[in-house]
């Protein structure tokens, strides 16, 4: 996923959840492991605000105990970073999930939306899409991918931030 999302702030966050859908993941005060500040659940929807490809962190808010904490947690707790990134645009409604093992819903993508894929399983497809004036990472289904069309050039309406 090397993507760079030059207006990713606490204002204007990615949204998303942990790829496990049953663990706690640690959240560390700095990008590295020595300084724990707290616990994940997999039911806290994380607010993604900085990512840095080189060192493979991201930087976010996380509800405990009604409050908002600012931790750093490795990347790869919320992306599975193995396929080239790809702009796409769904030629119908899709819907979007957490997660790729689970069918709980976190959104749709509207026919003619353009998104980009970042990840890929068996089942499943992680993308990036814009939402409300912030981003969104879920999975959608393998089917719905193959039934998408791919987008070049890219539109200039199309968020400019969110740069390949």
């Amino acid at each position: 996923m090397d993507m760079v999302f030059e207006t990713l702030s606490s204002d204007r966050p990615m949204k998303t959840y942990t790829i496990s859908s049953g663990d706690s993941t640690l959240a560390y005060g700095s990008k590295s492991t020595s300084y724990i500040v707290g616990m994940i659940e997999a039911d806290d929807e994380l607010y993604v605000s900085d990512i840095t490809m080189d060192d493979g962190w991201a930087y976010l808010s996380y509800s405990s105990s009604r409050l908002r904490k600012n931790a750093y947690i490795p990347l790869s707790v919320i992306c599975e970073n193995n396929k080239v990134p790809c702009y796409v645009k769904a030629t119908g409604s899709i819907a979007i999930y957490k997660r790729s093992n689970t069918e709980e819903p976190y959104g749709k993508i509207s026919s003619g939306d353009i998104f980009v894929a970042v990840a890929q399983n068996a089942d499943f497809v992680q993308v990036v899409y814009p939402f409300c004036g912030a981003y969104m990472l879920g999975w959608i289904d393998n089917a719905d991918y193959n039934a998408c069309v791919g987008v070049n050039p890219l539109p200039s309406s199309f968020m400019p931030e969110l740069v390949l």
